[in-house]
C-alpha cells in the first residue's frame, strides 16, 4: 500500500485540477521556473558558508574553539568532535549538514559521534535546548 501513496497523490493533485479547470502543467513549470531561480539566488550564501567553514577549520580556529569548550561539554557526555556541529546548526543549516556529512564520512554513522551529531542535525530545539542548559550553569 505505501508504494501506492505518491502515484495516488499525483493522480488526486491532476484530478482536482481538471475539475477546477486549472491548467496543472503550467502551474507547475512556472512553480519550477521560481524554485530554479531561488537555487540560484541562494547559490552564492551558500558558497560562501562552506568557503567560510573551509578556511575555518583549515586555519585552525575551529580547533581552537572546540579546546576551549571541551571541557564544559565533557561532563555532559557530548563528544568534542561534534562541537563545530552544534555552533553551526543554529546559525546556517547548509553549513551544519557540510559538518554533518565530514562527521558522518570520518566516524560512521552507526558510531556514538555520528548518532549525536544526527541528533542534534535532526533536532534544532536539542541545540537550542543545549545552550540554554549551558547559559543557565
Amino acid at each position: 500500500m505505501s508504494i501506492m501513496v505518491i502515484p495516488i497523490m499525483i493522480t488526486s493533485i491532476l484530478l482536482h485540477g481538471l475539475y477546477k479547470k486549472i491548467n496543472v502543467y503550467d502551474i507547475f513549470v512556472e512553480g519550477a521556473e521560481e524554485g530554479l531561480m531561488t537555487a540560484l539566488r541562494i547559490m552564492p550564501y551558500l558558497i560562501a558558508i562552506f568557503f567560510a567553514i573551509g578556511i575555518m577549520r583549515r586555519s585552525g580556529s575551529i580547533d581552537i574553539i572546540v579546546e576551549v569548550l571541551a571541557p564544559v561539554f565533557e561532563p555532559l557526555g557530548i563528544p568534542k568532535e561534534v562541537l563545530p556541529l552544534a555552533l553551526m546548526r543554529p546559525f546556517s543549516g547548509s553549513g551544519s549538514l557540510a559538518m554533518l556529512r565530514d562527521i558522518i564520512s570520518q566516524y560512521g554513522a552507526d558510531s556514538f559521534i555520528g548518532r549525536v551529531a544526527s541528533t542534534m542535525m535532526g533536532s534544532a530545539e536539542t541545540i537550542f535546548s543545549l545552550w540554554q542548559y549551558i547559559l543557565e550553569r
